[in-house]
């Protein structure tokens, strides 16, 4: 076959040099690299050449070669066929010979980077130049970032603080250190983990996918609808992408009324490989997870991860509280023809450990670390005991597990050469729970004030089916996009908790508190997206979605799962409050985005919408009541954006700078608030909110084998309307937002023989932020504010093939010692008043007065992790 290459491209006078083709006049001798088959005619215009005639041969020489190897080892096998191109090069001899199997070469790996594009477009990660031709407000995070925060032991969520305008903020668990529920802000716009002590405004507004798949749940109000520790391997992921606002109906969801986050997992690969990470590190954290890919084969493709953490509290206290939690990955992909069909699936299962309500900041008379008022002990509270102090376990302790499923479909057809179909079809199976004990009531104290120990356990299992379908038509100037979502749950919300009083604070005679419902919910969505480019440079991107929120809740469920309790007389049944109840809600969201492109280095956009979400469960009980909507924002973007790929330092130079403005209304918040005489008072208000602000961030590679980032965050929240227990607190500053976020950091490396040494340094700054009080009504704005703090992360690494010899398969070896909270700087990750709102023995314990008492969860000390990366 290679002969007849050969005799063919002598018969069209064609040559190779290298990897290209030249044409020739004449012997063969008089290939020149003057001149190529891309021709530049001004430079050879004195030469005699018949372009056409050229421009035939090259094209008859490629087809015919291209049908010989497609006879003899075409694409479908073309790892046996590099492989057997590989062999004849080694034993040919004859020079022309070798020049000739380029062109098989050549063939055989376009047909690999045919591959690798499809499946670098299959996977969605954003790209430089996606955002910058983009009418959305969109960052990503790239997989070096993703790897700096991987050295510190941290979940994925960890990462997200490398994009402007989100905030992270360990609040349970080990807070702050390498495991724990984050609460996570874009924008001034919650999510993840609720803050302690009640809800938030603005608050589980922020949709969460994996490999574009929605995980959060449906209808969920005091817990959150995702939950951070569900994704604890940053090792397993390659990218994430975040949109800023609810953004364009085809990427919207219904919970993406201050953003959309998209966790992009590994990818297969058209190179077959496996990655093993090990780390150990402070408070006994340790890690291990593998990463592999088969390689493509006749099409078809594969990944898989898992991996297993587990991670000790850093607070002084007499338990080690440890967290762990295990996760697997799977995703098949069949490429033909241009198309694809995968099949995923992502398992994982987590426990988290949690200590009494925060420390107190400052010291409560007669509070000390053994119990109250006994002498000679000393005042418990982060100034007396120690920063990191922590009461016993058997004063208060709780604990938190989760386990979810997720499995998934996708398909994209190229109907025509102008229709695409995209489909996806999931279901997730999650089943949270939780365990409290307060030992408050065993001791002196306790007793005295007429406590008995106190339990609680909720349960919260959670079924959900999806499905989403859309068509892609290119017509003209139109990029038009017709899609729908539907999604189905089901949910029993199950409630069990004992006060265990023997006197009359809460519940009188030693009642128990339960309650049940079930919940069927659906959603649905139907969207008309266009992207019009009549005019030369600007893309205006107008679009219109009509969503549905279907409630069903059903009070009975208290009969099925507690019966003995509705039977007996000392019960206090909370099902009362929840009376069946269904309620649908219809609503169109506009939007319109634009992008116009000045030159090749600068882009504008912009991008109004609005979006609609559910109201969530504690709307629909009498007591907390306050009329059911759903809750509504109105989202502006504008900004413009560079991307610069080499002027003097500027080398892959990105710079995105944006102003933004969120208005949220029609926000059920709510809380149930213990009294002494009054026994649990419900407080429920819907409030409306602005966020506005400013982000920039930029990335530069100025000099080889240096990459700089940086990003800030200046944030305006603030209260439109919102009172509650008959005080307004409208145009106070919105609270667990900092006014100020800014990241900066540096990587270098530095190539020393077969070895490169990498060098990373990068910081992280947290604002001042105004707190919450919990003290009385459903959450109260206050003027207090926590201080900022700033913490300094660096990593020393160093890549090599020295272990190789030794390592049957070894291809490289990292070993990176990386160090989190460098200057070892004491602060708390959250801060707020409390006074009962949950955990109310506790508050007895601290003799709470009316006003509250201060609480902090700190932020993990100085942890230090060595970890190694084995690339087979």
């Amino acid at each position: 076959m290679n002969n007849r290459i050969k005799q063919i491209a002598e018969y069209l006078s064609i040559c190779i040099r290298g990897k290209k083709l030249y044409y020739y006049q004449g012997n063969a001798k008089n290939c020149q690299r003057r001149f190529k088959i891309k021709l530049n005619t001004e430079r050879n215009k004195s030469l005699n050449v018949n372009y056409y005639k050229i421009i035939f041969k090259s094209l008859l020489l490629f087809i015919v070669a291209g049908m010989m190897l497609l006879f003899n080892a075409g694409p479908a096998n073309a790892e046996s066929s590099i492989n057997s191109s590989t062999a004849n090069a080694a034993a040919a001899t004859n020079a022309n010979t070798k020049k000739t199997i380029k062109i098989a070469k050549i063939t055989t790996s376009s047909a690999y980077s045919s591959a690798q594009k499809q499946l670098k477009k299959i996977s969605g990660k954003f790209t430089k130049k996606h955002i910058f031709k983009s009418s959305q407000a969109e960052h990503v995070v790239s997989k070096k970032q993703i790897k700096a925060i991987a050295s510190l032991g941290g979940g994925i969520a960890n990462a997200l603080v490398m994009s402007p305008g989100v905030n992270v903020n360990a609040v349970s668990g080990a807070a702050g250190g390498s495991m724990g529920r984050d609460a996570v802000v874009i924008n001034g716009v919650k999510a993840a983990y609720p803050w302690r002590g009640g809800q938030d405004l603005a608050n589980n507004a922020i949709s969460f996918l994996f490999d574009g798949v929605p995980m959060m749940y449906l209808g969920a109000s005091y817990d959150s609808h995702f939950d951070t520790m569900e994704l604890p391997f940053a090792n397993f992921f390659q990218g994430i992408n975040v949109i800023n606002g609810p953004g364009n109906p085809n990427s919207r969801w219904f919970d993406s009324l201050g953003g959309t986050v998209n966790f992009v997992p590994v990818q297969p690969t058209t190179n077959m490989y496996d990655k093993v990470n090990m780390s150990y590190g402070s408070y006994d954290t340790y890690n291990l997870d593998d990463e592999m890919s088969t390689g493509i084969h006749d099409g078809w493709d594969a990944v898989m991860a898992a991996g297993y953490t587990h991670t000790d509290t850093f607070l002084n206290t007499d338990y080690n509280a440890p967290d762990h939690a295990y996760a697997f990955y799977g995703k098949v992909i069949k490429l033909f023809n241009h198309n694809s069909f995968s099949l995923g699936a992502y398992a994982v299962r987590y426990k988290d450990y949690a200590f009494s309500e925060g420390t107190p900041v400052n010291p409560v008379p007669g509070v000390n670390t053994v119990g109250y008022g006994i002498p000679n002990a000393p005042l418990y509270s982060q100034q007396t005991s120690g920063f990191y102090s922590q009461l016993s376990q058997y004063n208060w302790e709780k604990y938190v597990t989760n386990q979810v499923l997720l499995t998934y479909s996708k398909l994209d057809l190229n109907l025509t050469k102008r229709l695409q179909l995209h489909s996806m079809i999931w279901y997730m199976h999650a089943d949270r729970y939780h365990y409290m004990l307060d030992h408050y009531g065993d001791t002196a104290e306790g007793l005295a004030s007429g406590f008995g120990m106190a339990e609680e356990y909720y349960n919260v299992p959670t079924n959900i089916i999806g499905e989403k379908l859309s068509f892609d038509y290119h017509i003209l100037k139109n990029n038009i996009k017709l899609g729908e979502y539907y999604i189905w749950s089901t949910m029993a919300d199950l409630y069990d908790g004992s006060e265990g009083q023997t006197v009359a604070p809460f519940y009188p005679n030693n009642t128990l508190d339960y309650g049940a419902f079930n919940a069927n919910l659906r959603y649905s969505s139907i969207y008309l997206q266009d992207a019009i480019k009549s005019i030369k440079n600007l893309t205006i991107t107008p679009a219109i979605d009509y969503v549905g929120f279907q409630n069903q809740y059903i009070n009975d469920a208290a009969y099925i799962y507690y019966p003995y309790y509705i039977n007996g007389p000392e019960h206090y049944d909370d099902s009362a409050f929840t009376p069946a109840e269904a309620k649908n809600y219809y609503e169109l969201e506009p939007s319109i985005g634009l992008n116009y492109k000045l030159n090749k280095n600068i882009s504008l956009f912009g991008n109004w919408s609005v979006a609609y979400q559910n109201p969530n469960d504690r709307s629909f009980q009498p007591e907390y009541h306050s009329g059911t909507k759903p809750v509504r924002s109105e989202g502006f973007e504008a900004g413009i954006r560079f991307l610069i790929r080499r002027n003097l330092y500027l080398r892959h130079f990105v710079l995105n700078a944006n102003y933004f403005q969120t208005i949220f209304s029609n926000e059920n918040i709510s809380n149930a608030v213990s009294t002494v005489n009054q026994g649990f008072i419900f407080y429920s208000s819907l409030a409306k909110n602005l966020d506005r602000g400013v982000n920039i961030d930029a990335s530069d590679n100025p000099i080889r084998n240096l990459h700089l980032y940086t990003n800030i965050s200046l944030n305006d929240s603030h209260i439109i309307s919102y009172s509650t227990a008959g005080t307004s607190y409208n145009n106070y500053s919105d609270p667990n937002t900092p006014y100020t976020v800014f990241n900066v950091g540096a990587y270098y490396n530095i190539p020393v023989n077969n070895n490169i040494y990498s060098l990373k340094l990068w910081d992280n700054y947290n604002g001042s932020q105004y707190i919450w009080s919990y003290a009385v009504g459903a959450g109260e704005p206050t003027y207090t504010s926590m201080p900022a703090f700033n913490l300094v992360n660096a990593s020393i690494g160093m890549k090599t093939t020295m272990l190789n010899n030794y390592l049957p398969g070894l291809k490289m070896t990292k070993i990176t010692l990386s160090v989190s909270n460098l200057l070892n700087k004491h602060y708390n990750s959250m801060e707020t008043y409390n006074a009962g709102g949950s955990g109310k023995n506790i508050y007895n314990y601290y003799q709470t007065p009316s006003s509250g008492i201060l609480q902090g969860w700190q932020g993990a000390p100085r942890e230090i992790f060595l970890s190694a990366s084995l690339m087979f």
